[in-house]
């Protein structure tokens, strides 16, 4: 490794100094160069553990901190990858927690001790990604080369700005009076997956440097980061098991729905596979820029500091799934059948296990493609004045805007295709499928259907032929856009005074201001079409006349590691990929109308209409698609600090309390759908006259913006933490703290949708109305008027600190939690009418519970190279209490797929019981090397997925990642990661009763990944 020599880097023991840089060599660190503190030479892997060891030890509260050597160390692709090695942290693995179809190549959202309740800060500074349905940043979107190090705070001091009650995540950027010479740092890398089969490159640099001037001495930092990640990810889904028996319980108007040659029976089983495939890339850009300067008596110090953060992200998913069955709250699991021909296995609860799925005239398989861009953006410019115009007073005023941007464009085109006969095999690891061709039509097409000879259809079994229209045409076409856009300023003042008496040793205070403002326009998948009927009508858009419209895609033999899918079909027609593009959906739309392809039942986003005909604003949203918040806060604290080190045990405390006031400004605007748009003009009038109020209303498009501002929520949060040395390198710490987490700036849009049913007497049209009567009145939507989450913590930790790099640490935690968002049915009255609405509220209290222990040591008493060797070992456990939904989620609102399956008492979404990382470390001579293994138990990743509607669990899963560098000289390293180096499958479940028996739901896999870095250090 490095040796230290005549420009030795030194540090000062602090956060900042002792953070070791990313883009350098992990055993290269800025150094700290101000008054006579204790200085430690930093040198490689170990001493870096050592100086994340010491702000631990040191720390005022429950504390865990990674340096950037640690994110440089491992193949992480972003802060959210990193964060997972932190004990108590998880990460997600799902594109979003609603979709867990998606599986996620990349670390998604972060959840401490269970909890995603978390508090997101750059420098101390508060941070928000306008396109974060949750509070706070996009971890993800972050490139982790920005960075000098991260602090995970686990409770409250008074001075830490509110928000957290799962924890806090400060993001420490570098300054350049944290080195005391110049430094440039370069590094080059290129990975590669081996399921997507391209390289990913990354660059990164950095300049630092300071210099004396009559005027004071000032320092100037750039840095920049830029990477490409490929990836592609693999994927079966099944659909929902359903109950196949004489007396059918779920669905009882149904009466029998036994499968033929099993009538006394009651047997399980799914409709059918999903397969699905995507390749997305992602493109991240960072900048950070900081001039600092102090005058030449050292009593003023500023710091000015601009960060940016680009993330844009590409993928483009390839599915296949059946029709009609496909939606699992719709009772129409009786068309697939099994073979009577072909063996069929079950096991001992007669759920199914193998056999031939065959499907009637009436159910199709759709190929569908869809596309997705995303780009968000955040800045943040800031300038912070310390002064210290005594030795004991000491003054910092910090000024901050933060802009954010968020632009998603997500678009589908579906083919539809004769449905095939699938032999489903689960009785392994993977689920095997194999695509035998369509069934020949057992029972007869009706006449005309699809264009076919009446009352034949001749079956095929190669899937990729296009002949006929009976076998493949464009059906569909959905678009969706999401445009955000968001500022905060801030402005903090904090005064502290240094006493030093025999017990208190300071006292300080300040304040804190923020202003945030967020536009968010989001059409929620509303603009969905068809293109060709499958009713009333003949298709239009059949491939064998429109091969401009179709594309081949295979499934190749890497397929889900080359399991899953067997047999030859294994080439279909999709819609061309190209035409998922925003620009290119246009123009297609265009083309399908000028060459009489589209009947017109979908139409692109220009041509929207609102229901009084308005047309939509210049990026294609109607009125009540746009919603704007704005949030104040004012906070306000004391804290007084004390410690005595003449006692037998010696101690360390702080106490202090934190105000808050908190104020809401919602504007959006209701929609109300008007029942009586259909109706003859006599039953309008009848309507209009029975319910005046309410049909004056129900004609509202949505125009007409209306602001909700509720009362000021104030709070105070008191503190309190302790830690005594029970010896030299023992220390026993207690802290205990209220928090705060505050609602997402979605959950508080003040917009509704109301839809209104109404109840004709006579049923009968043609005679005169006798009566009419609402009959189901509903409202989904925000509400402005919900309260932050709080939060009474405690924590006691012992601590035992061995040796410089050598500790081993346990603590216990408890959460209780009061004023819990629950989505509830909420009543209300417009027009005179009850309605009931769907929306969060605060609603209940539980608590969450648990320890964590960590061990991590080199083993420096081995003889030679051997001593070498180190070890990182945590492990959370975690207990929640009353934090599931005891009323569950049945609701009327938005039709059944709401009241399908609605199970009562579920557990906390995103929370695993058990999490744990093993890590082996070696450092010697000019090697160093990582082995690290994540995992963590099953857990409830949704309560409601958004294509089978029922609670989806992630079974439990680990990864292993590994990395080796090799010192070529004081200036260059080399290096070789790999990740996901198991292969891991991740796999989840589908509840299927409330007594909690779960069926197989997806199986996924991403690519392992190996690249290669050299660094460089001048």
């Amino acid at each position: 490794m490095f040796q230290k020599h005549k420009n030795a880097v030194t540090f000062k023991r602090s956060l900042l100094a002792m953070s070791i840089m990313t883009l350098g060599a992990p055993s290269l660190a800025f150094a700290q160069a101000e008054g006579d503190a204790d200085e430690v030479v930093v040198v490689g892997l170990k001493a870096s553990l050592e100086s994340a060891q010491e702000i631990k030890k040191n720390a005022d509260t429950v504390k865990d901190v990674i340096t950037a050597s640690d994110i440089g160390a491992l193949p992480d692709k972003s802060v959210t990858e990193a964060l997972q090695r932190v004990p108590g942290v998880t990460v997600g693995r799902f594109a979003s927690a609603s979709d867990p179809n998606h599986f996620a190549a990349e670390g998604r959202g972060v959840l401490v001790r269970g909890l995603d309740r978390v508090h997101s800060q750059f420098n101390g500074r508060e941070s928000f990604s306008a396109g974060n349905y949750a509070a706070g940043l996009s971890f993800e979107d972050i490139p982790p080369e920005l960075l000098g190090a991260v602090e995970v705070v686990k409770n409250q001091t008074a001075d830490i700005i509110s928000g957290g009650i799962a924890g806090t995540v400060n993001l420490v950027t570098r300054k350049p009076f944290d080195s005391a010479d110049r430094k440039i740092f370069v590094s080059v890398k290129d990975s590669y997956g081996d399921l997507v089969e391209k390289t990913s490159p990354a660059f990164s640099a950095l300049y630092s440097d300071r210099w004396d001037s009559s005027v004071g001495e000032f320092g100037f930092l750039v840095s920049g980061a830029k990477s490409k990640f490929n990836a592609r990810g693999d994927g079966i889904n099944l659909t929902n098991f359903y109950e196949r028996s004489k007396t059918q319980t779920e669905f009882a108007d149904l009466g029998s729905t036994a499968l033929p040659g099993h009538e006394n029976e009651k047997l399980y089983m799914p409709t059918g596979p999903w397969f699905r495939t995507a390749d997305s890339d992602r493109d991240r850009e960072g900048f950070d820029s900081s001039l600092q300067w102090k005058n030449p008596d050292e009593t003023a110090k500023v710091t000015a500091e601009f960060i940016s953060s680009k993330s844009i992200e590409n993928w483009r998913e390839h599915v296949l799934f059946p029709t009609d069955s496909s939606t699992g709250f719709q009772p129409d699991f009786v068309n697939v059948q099994l073979d009577p021909k072909k063996p069929a296995t079950f096991d001992s609860n007669g759920y199914f296990t193998s056999g031939t799925l065959t499907y009637p005239w009436n159910t199709a398989f759709l190929t569908s493609v869809r596309g997705d861009h995303t780009e968000s953006k955040v800045q943040d410019a800031s300038v912070k004045v310390e002064l210290t115009p005594t030795e004991k007073l000491k003054v910092t005023l910090d000024a901050q805007h933060l802009n954010t941007t968020y632009h998603r464009q997500n678009n589908s085109i579906n083919n539809r295709m004769s449905q095939s006969d699938v032999f489903l095999d689960l009785r392994g690891d993977v689920p095997k499928v194999q695509f035998l061709g369509t069934n020949n039509n057992p029972g007869g097409t009706p006449p005309g259907w699809l264009g076919c000879p009446t009352g034949k259809n001749p079956g095929t079994t190669d899937l990729a032929d296009p002949m006929g229209s009976c076998n493949y045409y464009q059906v569909s076409i959905m678009d969706t856009n999401i445009d955000a856009k968001g500022t905060m300023d801030s402005f903090t003042a904090d005064v502290k005074y240094d006493i030093d008496g025999d017990w208190f040793k300071s006292v300080s205070g300040g304040a804190f201001f923020s202003n945030v403002d967020r536009t968010t326009q989001d059409d929620a998948y509303a603009n969905w079409g068809n293109i060709s009927n499958t009713w009333g009508q003949l298709p239009k858009s059949g491939l064998a006349e429109h091969p401009e419209l179709y594309e081949q895609f295979t499934f190749d033999n890497k397929y889900l590691g080359g399991d899953g899918l067997i047999g030859s079909n294994r080439t279909f027609l999709f819609p061309k990929m190209s035409n998922t593009s925003q620009a290119n959906l246009l123009a297609y739309d265009q083309f399908l109308r000028a060459n009489g392809i589209s009947n017109g039942g979908w139409v692109n986003r220009a041509d929207r209409v609102g229901i009084d005909g308005g047309k939509t604003d210049s990026l294609g949203y109607l009125p009540f698609e746009t919603y704007h918040v704005e949030l104040d806060r004012k906070e306000a604290y004391v804290r007084f600090d004390f410690a005595n080190d003449e006692l037998a045990y010696p101690i360390k405390a702080n106490v202090g309390l934190r105000y808050v006031s908190y104020g809401v400004e919602s504007t959006g605007t209701s929609l109300y759908t008007d029942p009586a748009k259909g109706f003859s003009p006599a039953d309008k009038a009848f309507f209009v006259k029975q319910y005046p109020a309410l049909a004056a209303l129900l004609t509202g498009d949505g125009s007409t913006p209306e602001t909700a501002k509720p009362d000021t929520y104030t709070a105070t949060l008191p503190s309190f933490n302790l830690s005594v040395s029970l010896r030299d390198d023992l220390i026993s710490r207690f802290a205990v703290s209220k928090a705060l987490y505050y609602p997402s700036l979605y959950d508080i849009r003040n917009s509704r949708s109301y839809s209104v049913a109404v109840t004709r007497t006579p049923a009968d049209t043609t005679v005169p109305v006798t009566s009419m009567a609402v009959s189901d009145l509903n409202a989904t939507g925000g509400n402005p008027n919900l309260k932050p989450e709080e939060s009474t913590q405690f924590d006691w930790t012992l601590e035992w600190y061995a040796g410089k790099s050598t500790s081993v640490t346990g603590s216990f935690f408890y959460k209780n939690i009061n004023n819990l968002f629950r989505e509830r049915n909420a009543e209300g009255s417009i027009g005179g009418v009850d309605y009931v609405g769907r929306t969060q509220v605060n609603d209940g209290k539980g608590t969450v519970k648990g320890f964590e222990i960590a061990y991590q040591q080199f083993y420096d008493f081995l003889p030679g190279a051997w001593a070498g060797l180190g070890s990182q070992l945590n492990y959370t456990y975690i207990r929640p209490s009353d934090l599931g939904d005891a009323s569950g989620d049945a609701i009327s609102v938005g039709g059944s797929r709401n009241e399908f399956r609605n199970f009562t008492n579920l557990p906390l979404p995103g929370l695993s019981k058990s999490n744990a990382n093993a890590t082996l470390i070696y450092q010697h001579s000019s090697i160093e090397a990582r082995l690290a293994y994540t995992w963590r138990s099953d857990y409830l990743v949704t309560r409601r997925d958004s294509d089978s509607f029922a609670p989806i669990y992630a079974e439990a899963s680990g990864y292993l990642d590994a990395s080796v560098w090799y010192t070529i000289n004081d200036n260059f390293r080399i290096g070789l990661e790999g990740s996901n180096l198991l292969n891991e499958m991740t796999k989840t479940t589908t509840q299927f009763n409330q007594a909690g028996v779960t069926t197989p739901k997806t199986f996924s896999l991403t690519d392992r990944r190996y690249a290669v870095s050299l660094r460089a250090s001048f």
